[in-house]
Formats: C-alpha cells, sequence, structure tokens
C-alpha cells in the first residue's frame, strides 16, 4: 500500500470514528433530556391522581347526601360505609379498617388496574383515618380522613 493508500484509509476512519463519535452524543443527550421529561410526566401524574381522588370522594359524598344520610350504602353489591359527615371509611364488613378500600373505590383505574400501590401504611384511631400509599415508581399519595376533613396530599 501506498501513502497516498493509507492517507486515504486513515481519513475514512477517522470520518467514520468521528460520525459514531456524534451519534452517540446525540443519543446520551437524547436519554438525558428524556428521564428529565419522565419525571416531570410521573410528577403531573401524581397531581392528577389525587385531584380525582378527591373528586370521586366527593362523588360518594353526594350519594351519600342523596340517599338521606345512611351509615352504609350498598353500591354495586359492595356495602359502603360512611362517616357521620359523608366521606367513604375505609372500613372492611367485619369492622376492620382497610386501606385497599380506598385505593379500589377512589384511585384512577389506572392506578388500581396496575396495582402500583406496592406500599400501604395505614392507621385507625379515634374516628382517624390515615392511608398511605407508594406506587412503583416511588411516588406517594396519602389520603387522610380526621373529622370532618378529607385530605389528599
Amino acid at each position: 500500500m501506498s501513502s497516498k493508500d493509507d492517507y486515504i484509509y486513515s481519513t475514512r476512519h477517522f470520518k467514520l470514528a468521528l460520525w459514531l463519535f456524534i451519534v452517540m452524543i446525540l443519543i446520551a443527550s437524547f436519554f438525558s433530556y428524556w428521564q428529565s421529561i419522565d419525571s416531570q410526566i410521573n410528577a403531573t401524574s401524581v397531581v392528577i391522581a389525587k385531584k380525582l381522588i378527591i373528586d370521586r370522594a366527593s362523588f360518594y359524598r353526594q350519594e351519600w347526601l342523596l340517599k338521606s344520610k345512611p351509615t352504609s350504602i350498598l353500591v354495586n353489591g359492595e356495602v359502603l360505609h360512611f362517616s357521620q359527615h359523608g366521606w367513604l371509611l375505609p372500613i372492611s364488613d367485619d369492622g376492620s379498617s382497610n386501606c385497599m378500600i380506598w385505593i379500589e373505590l377512589l384511585s384512577p383505574e389506572s392506578v388500581s388496574e396496575k396495582g402500583s400501590a406496592v406500599k400501604l401504611s395505614e392507621s385507625d384511631f379515634d374516628d382517624q383515618y390515615f392511608c398511605q400509599y407508594q406506587s412503583l415508581n416511588n411516588e406517594s399519595v396519602t389520603i387522610q380522613l380526621r373529622g370532618e376533613s378529607f385530605e389528599v396530599f
């Protein structure tokens, strides 16, 4: 091989290496940008889920008001228990607290169908209920019922 052929050969390799480097930089930039977008999407979806939980709790409270404020209502074959202020209680038929009731009835279908509540913390004390749900992506939703106050945060 002549020196001219060596020069052409090395120039082609240099151009190929340069193009590969540029493509790798573009791919890395895309993934970095995608991660920031993904975290914003997750945060937004949690905010929307919280608003939907409040909306559904208000829907059940309206049903309670329309039915003359009973302590329980039969809905789709399930007995739902209500507080004296009309908020849905996380109480099973046997009287024990069960946070899964809130996530099944109040959360958006996308949350309850995917079973993304991987961690539950619950406590009830003197008609105060506290349920914390943590999703697969470590986002947390807390539902608290204290007297007249129903809060989602």
